[in-house]
């Protein structure tokens, strides 16, 4: 199992995981290591770093 980095929401506070699997529809699933919390990563423009082992929120330009 894979260590992660998950970059949470607006507040952009990383959350240290452990990839767990995925979920019936082929979404990542994470368990944080604070809370022991099992959640689904959705494609909403992530990515994953893998030299820094960080998934990353999509980049929202402003125009």
């Amino acid at each position: 199992m894979a260590e992660v980095e998950v970059i949470m929401d607006e507040s952009n506070t990383k959350v240290e995981c452990t990839v767990v699997g995925v979920d019936d529809y082929g979404f990542l699933r994470v368990r944080r290591h604070d809370t022991a919390e099992v959640t689904t990563l959705c494609p909403d423009g992530n990515s994953f770093d893998m030299m820094q082992n960080q998934i990353l929120p999509k980049l929202k330009r402003k125009t």
